[in-house]
């Protein structure tokens, strides 16, 4: 089985990504560039085993193209900013919904 998961880099993205490699799927992760590395140390040996693969995107979700099908989509990504919706100036809150909810399925 084959999974694409976006959004790889946070606490729900590795519980899910860990309890399907523990059940044998490979997983395409795709991951925003500066989050890349903390993927990459986290699943260094699914990605040494070929167990798994990383891509990196360097905007939005939706630059990354799959170059196959999947037997199940994951969209773990949630926003960006390291603070509440409620404390953004309003063009931030659409940057934030546009790039880390909506682009990819748009």
């Amino acid at each position: 089985m084959r999974a694409l998961l976006f959004g790889a880099s946070g606490g729900l993205a590795t519980a899910v990504a860990e309890g399907l490699l523990a059940r044998g799927w490979f997983i395409d992760f795709v991951s925003r560039g500066p989050k890349a590395e903390a993927v990459r140390d986290r699943f260094a040996s699914a990605l040494t085993d070929q167990k798994a693969r990383l891509s990196t995107v360097e905007k939005e979700y939706r630059e990354f193209v799959p170059d196959q099908s999947y037997d199940a989509y994951f969209f773990m990504q949630a926003l960006f900013a390291p603070r509440a919706l409620a404390e953004m100036e309003e063009a931030r809150i659409e940057a934030e919904i546009r790039v880390g909810l909506t682009s990819h399925i748009l």
